[in-house]
């Protein structure tokens, strides 16, 4: 009887589900075809990219990008609701449209009101929790040979999503654009930033030598090290270390990295964060999946030398050593 009760709740929950995604998705359509109903000159152009926050951040010159090359264009990004804050005070974004669901996505990629549209996440990596075994496709991927298994065997984050939306290989700096008037009423500068848990146990590094690390910045470097992140916090006692780990939204990290001396972390949304406001940086990398090599990072990561990449071709991050890492550690402080 509790069984046959279990397999009724989940069917109910199964079917609420599925006519959420149906009324936000007809609510959606019809809402973009007013839009083009009022402007018929504009060109409306969907993006499609809810998630990772890195990945977010990483394919913002494209904003740009298609602004240049369709001068009427109004940008709308799919986004999930958590990942607002990344993009919510874009000058160039028309309108940020929440991902009711995965199936809500799926139904977009299969028929949308723009005049183009672009799917920015690889195929069979998105599904739906209520329907596993179906995945949000990505036909132009397909055809480019660009799947979940070699996306970054050439390129990095920026120039896999410019390819997708049809402007070649870019070359871009990413932004985040805060609020006039953000303030960080955290903390008081100089401080440096450490992130130390990614998506993947396998791009982390050890606690322990997390803390040797601190111990030597703290002794070097007349600085205060804050630690942000959602999960976990290290235990690291010291009257010159912050965890505020848990205890801060999105809008309020933004500011924290932006108002930071320097950065720590392992390959994650944090780091690209830290790239978009040009923040000096310490990376810890190393293999990934069956990607032995690889850099996700454009703009000054790239280009302006701002970031020293530590990246253990052997290994994943979580083997480099303390020596590995304190190496590249900057010996005095940067103010």
């Amino acid at each position: 009887m509790l069984w046959n009760q279990s397999v009724w709740q989940y069917k109910w929950r199964k079917l609420a589900h599925v006519l959420a995604a149906q009324i936000a998705y007809v609510r959606f359509y019809l809402q973009i075809r007013v839009q083009k109903w009022r402007r018929p000159t504009d060109k409306f152009i969907g993006i499609l990219l809810a998630e990772h926050l890195g990945d977010i951040v990483a394919a913002e010159p494209i904003i740009e990008a298609l602004c240049g090359k369709f001068p009427s264009a109004k940008i709308v990004w799919i986004i999930k609701p958590a990942f607002r804050a990344i993009l919510e005070n874009h000058p160039k974004i028309e309108l940020l449209v929440d991902e009711q669901s995965v199936l809500f996505s799926m139904y977009v990629t299969k028929k949308h009101p723009f005049d183009l549209f672009y799917n920015l996440h690889l195929g069979d990596l998105r599904s739906d929790p209520f329907f596993p075994g179906q995945f949000l496709k990505n036909s132009k991927a397909a055809e480019m040979g660009i799947t979940k298994e070699n996306y970054l065997h050439h390129f990095n984050l920026l120039e896999v999503v410019s390819q997708l939306a049809d402007l070649g290989k870019l070359i871009g700096y990413p932004h985040i654009y805060l609020e006039k008037g953000a303030k960080n009423t955290f903390l008081q500068k100089p401080y440096w930033i450490i992130h130390r848990k990614s998506n993947a146990q396998m791009r982390d590094w050890q606690d322990p030598l997390w803390c040797r690390l601190i111990d030597q910045i703290i002794t070097e470097n007349d600085v205060h090290v804050v630690e942000i992140g959602i999960i976990e916090p290290l235990a690291y006692q010291s009257s010159r270390f912050t965890s505020l780990v848990g205890k801060t939204s999105l809008h309020e990290t933004l500011q924290i990295i932006r108002d930071a001396e320097y950065f720590i972390g392992v390959e994650s949304g944090p780091a690209h964060i830290a790239n978009a406001f040009r923040i000096p940086a310490l990376i810890l990398c190393g293999q990934f999946i069956n990607f032995d090599q690889y850099n996700v990072y454009s703009g000054a990561y790239q280009h302006d030398g701002l970031a020293q990449i530590v990246f253990n071709s052997k290994g994943t991050a979580s083997e480099l050593t303390f020596e590995d890492v304190y190496a590249q550690l900057p010996q005095k402080n940067l103010a």
